[in-house]
C-alpha cells in the first residue's frame, strides 16, 4: 500500500474504462471518418489507459509479491499474466498507430486492440473472482 490505502483498488478503474473507451473511438473514427478529432483523441485515451494500466499492474505487482506463495496467489498471478498481455496487446496498437496519430487507426491496430480488449474483459474477471469468490479483498479492520 505505497499510498496507504489499498492503490490497487483505486488506479485498476482507470485502463479498465479508458482501453474499451479507446477501442470504442476509434471504432466511431473509422465508421464516420469526418468526425474531425476523434481518431487523435482516441490515441490519447489509449496513452492513457496504458499509463493507467502501468500504475495498476505496479500497484497489483506489490500486492502479489507480499502475498504467501499457495493456490491463490497462483490465481493471481494468472490475473496478473492475462492483464500484462492485454496490457501489452494495446501497447502495439499504439505502437502501430504512432506514425499518423491523426488519422483512423489502421486495421492492424484496430486488431490489438480488439486482442487486447478480449483479454482485458478475461482478466477483469478473473480478478472479480478473486474479490467475490476468494475473498480477497480491502482490509476489513484496522491497520
Amino acid at each position: 500500500e505505497p499510498l496507504h490505502v489499498p492503490s490497487h483498488a483505486l488506479v485498476i478503474h482507470f485502463p479498465a474504462a479508458l482501453l474499451p473507451t479507446s477501442l470504442l473511438i476509434d471504432l466511431v473514427a473509422r465508421l464516420a471518418p469526418t468526425a474531425d478529432g476523434l481518431a487523435p483523441a482516441a490515441s490519447l485515451i489509449l496513452g492513457l489507459g496504458l499509463l493507467g494500466g502501468l500504475a495498476a499492474a505496479a500497484t497489483g505487482l506489490l500486492d502479489w509479491a507480499a502475498m504467501i506463495p499457495g493456490p491463490r496467489r497462483a490465481r493471481v498471478t494468472r490475473h496478473l499474466l492475462v492483464q500484462a498481455a492485454a496490457l501489452t496487446a494495446f501497447g502495439v496498437s499504439l505502437v502501430l498507430r504512432a506514425g499518423d496519430l491523426a488519422s483512423p487507426a489502421p486495421l492492424v491496430s484496430l486488431a490489438a486492440s480488439v486482442v487486447g480488449l478480449g483479454l482485458l474483459l478475461v482478466g477483469d474477471h478473473l480478478g472479480g473472482l478473486l474479490v467475490y469468490r476468494d475473498g480477497m479483498r480491502v482490509r476489513s479492520g484496522g491497520r
